[in-house]
This record gives C-alpha cells, structure tokens and sequence, in this order.
C-alpha cells in the first residue's frame, strides 16, 4: 500500500513529496481543535446521512490511480486515498496539489505538462490527459463548452464535500464581524459592492483600541487556487485583487501567516481552521445577521460563502471506466468516505 502526496507549486517550479507519516506530522503542527470549534459555534463532528450506505468491496482491485488539482483539497484526498487503500492493499494512489487552475487548464484542453514542455513527471501529468481533477471550484459554462468542443462530450462532475471560505483574522483579535462589502472594500480595488470607502486599516473597521490606525496584512492565495477564483467571483464580483494582497501557494500558508501577524487578514477554506486564528462572522449587507461559518450554516446556505468540492472526470460515454477509477468514484459517495471528509474538517454532502 502506498500513498504518494505532491504539492506542485509552478512559481518556483519545486515539488513537494509528503508521505502519510509527513502528512500526520504537518497536522500535529497545524491541529484542529473540537474545543476551540465548539466556542466558536461549529459543530464539533457534522452527522453523516443515516441513509448513505456502507461500501461494498469488490474482490480484487491492484494498480495505479492519480488525482489532481486543488490544494485546498489534498488534506481531504489524503484521507480519503488512505480510507480506500486500506480496503485495497495492492492500490497505490498519487494526490497531486498543483492548484485547482493549472490543472483545469490542463483539464478542459486535454493537456497534460509533459505536452506543454516539463518533463520527468509521472502520474497523470505524464500521460496525454487529465482523467481525475479535484477543483475547490465548479467548472464554468465557457470551460465546459470548451471540454465539450476538445472532447466531444461533457466531463462528469461529482460533489464529494460540502466546504466554506472563511475570513481569518489572529486569534486574539476582536474583531466581531464583517459585511461582504466590506471585505470586497478591504480585499478590492474595484470595490463592485459599492462600499463607502476604500478599506486601508483596522480602524474603518471598528477596531479604534488598539489597532486603530494600523494596516491591515493581507494574504490570499496565488492564481493556480481555485479558492481565490471563488473569491474573487463572490466576494469581489468578478473585481480585481488589490496590489497590496500578499499572494501564497497553499492553504495552510494563509493560516500560517495570519496566526504569526495580529494586523493580519485572510481567506481560506475551513478545513484549515486551527486555534491560531479566528474565523469572522460574514453578514450579507448592513443590518444582516453575523453568521458564523459552521457545519449547520454552511449546509442551511445561511453562511455567505458555502461551496462545494468537486472531482472531475474525463470519460468518454461510449468507453468503460478504468476498475480503479470507478471503484474510487463509488467509494466517495459512501458511509466510509463521508466519514473521511468529517476527518478531514470539512462537511459531508
């Protein structure tokens, strides 16, 4: 049994390798904490569906699968591999995290890197095509028509957890809220929401004891996430990042940065929440309601910026499934493997 983790961060054109023993020692450093969760008002352990049923194993199942894309999702693809190879010993399972928009580029064009000029690689970046994609975003109706035009028919799209992105700020901060268009006012230069001014400081926001009149750090993530696409769609409305938004490759990196920075602020997904920081109560406008991103709120739709994490698959209707690949996708939508997603801090669909 062998599972493989990499994180490719093109920038810098380094590959990470980390092993299961690598990945228990990074969430060791970066803990999720019940208690912590608890006093924020998150559920603890979301319920999985007492109707989804148990996988049924098939007798025999050996070679190789790969996924890749978003690095928001490697965390809950780790796991999830790790569930379905203890059932299949003789399965190896590569998660690849080069981001959520390098690899559905690759995706809906039907190329692969080995085929945009990178050499040495394995797993589905050595083949011609991008079979399995894992995107913290949903496919647009320009890229799917353009998958359609390469192709010649539709990639298949499964839900396989339910996430939200949070506001982080350092933990001891006491910042109680803030609107959706304030956080386009302090993320924007566009400012599309129409807030009153342009957000430079601690103070505009109500924090005159302390802060007051100091910068707000920001921190959010480079353009091959798909998180700051969804950002950018739903909280600056298509707008434009300001030049002053510290841009990083990972998720656990914007939680690294906030944690070490009290005039800090950024965004990421909650599965990477920690009792080093804090995540903000988001209200939709002025006189809303302060909602807290939780299990319950994220699945009700009341938390502004819910969304679901997607695996794609590139498979053409008139071919089999790979054993493997079909074996995998009937795992996700089973009591195990939502079980796994819980594990991994997010919430089951």
């Amino acid at each position: 049994m062998m599972l493989t983790v990499k994180r490719r961060w093109c920038r810098r054109h380094q590959v990470f390798r980390l092993t299961l023993l690598g990945l228990a020692v990074w969430s060791i450093l970066i803990p999720f904490d019940p208690a912590y969760a608890e006093r924020a008002g998150a559920s603890v352990k979301p319920e999985v569906q007492p109707q989804l049923a148990s996988y049924t194993p098939v007798e025999r199942l050996t070679g190789r699968l790969t996924v890749g894309g978003s690095n928001t999702m490697s965390p809950l693809l780790t796991r999830l591999a790790g569930e379905f190879m203890r059932v299949y010993p003789g399965v190896r399972f590569i998660v690849e995290s080069e981001g959520s928009e390098e690899a559905l580029a690759g995706f809906v064009d039907g190329l692969a890197r080995s085929r945009r000029g990178d050499g040495n690689q394995e797993g589905h970046l050595a083949s011609n095509q991008i079979k399995l994609m894992a995107s913290s975003r949903k496919l647009t109706p320009h890229e799917v028509a353009t998958f359609v035009s390469r192709h010649g028919y539709a990639p298949t799209e499964l839900p396989i957890a339910t996430d939200a992105v949070a506001i982080y700020v350092h933990k001891d901060s006491p910042l109680t809220g803030l609107t959706l268009d304030q956080v386009d006012a302090i993320f924007s230069q566009t400012q599309k929401r129409g807030w009153k001014e342009n957000i430079l400081n601690w103070g505009q926001i109500g924090l005159n004891h302390g802060e007051g009149q100091t910068a707000i750090r920001l921190y959010g993530r480079d353009r091959n996430s798909g998180t700051r696409e969804f950002f950018r769609e739903h909280i600056l409305l298509g707008g434009q990042f300001k030049s002053e938004v510290e841009e990083v490759p990972g998720a656990a990196s914007i939680i690294y940065e906030v944690a070490r920075n009290r005039s800090a602020m950024g965004y990421s997904s909650i599965g990477f929440q920690t009792p080093l920081v804090k995540a903000v109560p988001l209200a939709e406008k002025e006189g809303s309601p302060y909602v807290v991103p939780t299990a319950e709120t994220t699945l009700n739709g009341s938390y502004p910026l819910a969304r679901s994490l997607y695996l794609y698959v590139n498979q053409s209707p008139d071919q089999p499934l790979d054993p493997i690949l079909f074996e995998f996708l009937r795992f996700t939508n089973s009591r195990e493997a939502q079980e796994a997603v819980v594990g991994a801090a997010v919430y089951p669909i």
